[in-house]
């Protein structure tokens, strides 16, 4: 009680500073920045570093997973066709009677509308209710990394450049087994009431630059569970990824900064992983 008095009389502690991991890799006339992002956080959340920003203004382009925010009609398009279920079937005709009741409640908890759930491929619906979820523990896009990268390099007058398209981004999730987007919106739904704590977690390590803690929250007790999803969202992206950076390395000079979601750079089959099969060493920096 004395303890806890004490800090309060003294106001809130200090965060340390953020030590978010960034790692480099180079040739003779080519260096590529690697650094791992968060795609939503909240309000306020510092992040920014001494290392991170030289890296940035050092930069001439600058790579992003895909363009997510650059064709809005075309992402509403793209999102219809391989996100809604086709008349007239539903998705709770799906469900198990367990299932369909989490379903309801995870909605009217989320402020999501059953009906319009009810029109959405398995994966989408847990898309949805997964952002939803974030949303709601007080996270936003517009404070991520990613947004918060963008304006600065965009304001700095740097090329943007994308790894992948939106579509190929989107048909990494609507191409799983049915079976496989059931379970992912089964396990999304178990978690949905969760999800404050677990981002907590993942936001103090990825802050401090711990990646082994990262790849415990993100992969080994998320996403390693459903190994079709593992290998549609990160490994085989992984490895088309160390492919351009490899490319990228023989045929481009220069310093390029390139920001993926956290997870790519951690684990066992990891970007920085996969390019040590090229021969490139990664150097981390940060």
């Amino acid at each position: 009680m004395v303890v806890a008095c004490s800090r309060e009389a003294a106001g809130p502690e200090p965060k340390p500073p953020a030590k978010p991991a960034l790692w480099r890799v180079a040739d003779a006339d080519t260096t590529v920045y690697l650094f791992g992002s968060i795609h939503m956080l909240p309000p306020g959340a510092s992040w920014r570093s001494d290392p991170v920003d030289r890296a940035l203004a050092e930069s001439s382009t600058v790579y992003f997973e895909a363009d997510v925010v650059g064709d809005p009609a075309g992402m509403a398009g793209l999102v219809e066709r391989l996100g809604r279920l086709p008349p007239p079937q539903t998705l709770s005709q799906q469900l198990s009677p367990d299932q369909s009741l989490a379903l309801g409640a995870v909605a009217a908890r989320l402020g999501l509308s059953r009906s319009a759930l009810d029109t959405m491929q398995p994966w989408y619906a847990a898309v949805v209710i997964s952002d939803a979820a974030i949303r709601a523990a007080g996270y936003g896009s517009a404070d991520g990394v990613d947004t918060q990268l963008r304006q600065a390099a965009t304001g700095a007058g740097k090329q943007l450049r994308f790894l992948e398209t939106v579509e190929q981004q989107l048909s990494a999730l609507a191409g799983l087994p049915a079976d496989v987007q059931l379970a992912y919106l089964g396990l999304t739904l178990d978690e949905a009431g969760e999800v404050e704590p677990l981002l907590a977690s993942m936001v103090a390590a990825w802050r401090s630059g711990d990646v082994e803690t990262l790849a415990r929250v993100l992969i080994e007790q998320d996403m390693a569970r459903l190994p079709a999803l593992e290998e549609a969202l990160l490994t085989r992206r992984n490895a088309d990824w160390s492919n351009r950076i490899d490319a990228l390395l023989d045929a481009e000079p220069g310093a390029i900064f390139m920001t993926v979601g956290a997870a790519h750079l951690s684990g066992d089959a990891s970007v920085l992983e996969d390019l040590l099969a090229h021969g490139r060493v990664a150097e981390r920096l940060q």
